[in-house]
C-alpha cells in the first residue's frame, strides 16, 4: 500500500501513497494514476517508524502518547506524523484535528502544510489541497514532495471543475 523512501536526511521520510490502491473513508482515489506524498517529520522516532513500516495502529498509539507527554515544541513533529497516519488509515476526523493543530503551531510549516494537503486530497477538497501545497512549497522542509503534490492537486482540481461544468451544461439542457 505504501513505500518508504528517505528524503534529504535520515530523519525525514516521505511516504508515497499510491492513489490507485487507497480508499480514504468515502473518497475513492482509484481513478487517479498519480501519487501524492505525505512526509513523516521524524522517521527515527517510535511511532513514525511504525507508520513507515505499515503498522499504523501501533504508530498512531505511540505518536498520540507523545503528543500528550511532550511540551509544545516537541509535540508538533508528532502532530505532523499523526496527520499523515490518520489520513492513510481513513480516520479523517482525527486527521483533520492533527493536521490543523500542526499547521496552527507555525512550526515546520512545509511538512505541516504538505500533510494537511494530503488530507484535503483524501476528502476531495482539491482547492484547499492546492492552497496547502502552495503554502508548503513557500514554507520549508517539504519542497520536493509539495511541488509534486501541488501539480497533482492542480490536475485534480481542473478535472473536478470540468466535471462540474459538464454537469451544469447537462442540467441546463434538460431543464430547457
Amino acid at each position: 500500500m505504501n513505500s518508504s523512501t528517505h528524503a534529504r536526511s535520515g530523519r525525514t521520510s516521505a511516504l508515497t501513497l499510491f492513489a490507485a490502491s487507497l480508499v480514504f473513508g468515502q473518497v475513492s482515489l482509484a481513478d487517479d494514476t498519480k501519487r501524492f506524498q505525505a512526509v513523516l517529520h521524524d522517521a527515527e522516532v517510535y511511532g513514525a517508524q511504525d507508520i513507515a513500516a505499515g503498522r499504523y495502529g501501533i504508530g498512531i498509539e505511540r505518536l498520540s502518547a507523545r503528543t500528550e507527554k511532550q511540551p509544545h515544541a516537541k509535540r508538533v513533529p508528532a502532530l505532523i506524523d499523526l496527520c499523515a497516519a490518520y489520513t492513510m488509515v481513513g480516520e479523517l476526523d482525527n486527521a483533520e484535528k492533527a493536521c490543523d493543530a500542526a499547521v496552527d503551531s507555525g512550526w515546520y510549516s512545509g511538512h505541516a502544510y504538505n500533510n494537511r494537503g494530503t488530507y484535503h486530497i483524501a476528502t476531495g477538497n482539491y482547492e484547499a489541497a492546492v492552497s496547502d501545497f502552495q503554502a508548503a512549497v513557500d514554507g520549508r522542509g517539504a519542497d520536493r514532495e509539495a511541488r509534486a503534490n501541488l501539480e497533482f492537486a492542480q490536475e485534480r482540481l481542473v478535472a473536478a471543475q470540468q466535471r462540474t461544468d459538464s454537469n451544469q451544461v447537462v442540467a441546463q439542457n434538460t431543464s430547457e
